[in-house]
């Protein structure tokens, strides 16, 4: 549907013809409102991206998966859980530590508490100062334990016990 309306432009026509969503001036023929700046919200207009905010443990899990082991992926919920709780300890008051695990030290660690064969552990590249690699083990197994007192954790998430489920 083609109306027309009444405006001035700045040729100096007032005639524009409005074809669906669309304005154009007749007298020099461009189009009306392509200067239009769009806003999110009124409270907050402000043209430029949201800052991304750093989330280790969405980091931490394309980490697991990025690597393709099949067994590691299967198990990847027990994964993020005792990872959550490293992180969750690491942060708190108690800790020594000013920068976080290495994600590769972490995850051997984590996978030896789930119980993985020492073959899959082993295709996790560890850091090459093996005496560093051994104090983020102590470090972790000391906060692991700690966060387990305070919550009155008896059991661990064990991978053993998620997989002998009965079958469908």
């Amino acid at each position: 549907m083609i109306s027309i309306l009444k405006m001035a432009c700045g040729c100096g026509s007032t005639e524009e013809v409005s074809e669906g969503q669309q304005m154009w001036c007749t007298g020099c023929g461009s189009r009306k409102g392509a200067n239009t700046t769009w806003v999110g919200s009124y409270n907050h207009q402000s043209h430029y991206k949201k800052k991304q905010l750093y989330n280790r443990g969405k980091r931490f899990r394309l980490f697991v998966i990025s690597l393709g082991l099949h067994d590691v992926c299967c198990e990847l919920g027990n994964i993020m859980q005792l990872f959550r709780i490293l992180e969750f300890s690491w942060s708190g008051q108690h800790t020594t530590r000013k920068y976080f695990y290495s994600k590769n030290v972490a995850l051997r660690f984590i996978l030896d508490i789930l119980g993985f064969e020492s073959t899959t552990i082993d295709k996790i590249h560890s850091l090459k100062d093996k005496e560093r690699a051994a104090k983020q083990i102590d470090q972790m197994n000391h906060d692991l334990t700690r966060v387990a007192s305070l919550f009155k954790i008896n059991e661990l998430p064990n991978r053993k016990s998620s997989s002998q489920s009965t079958p469908v």
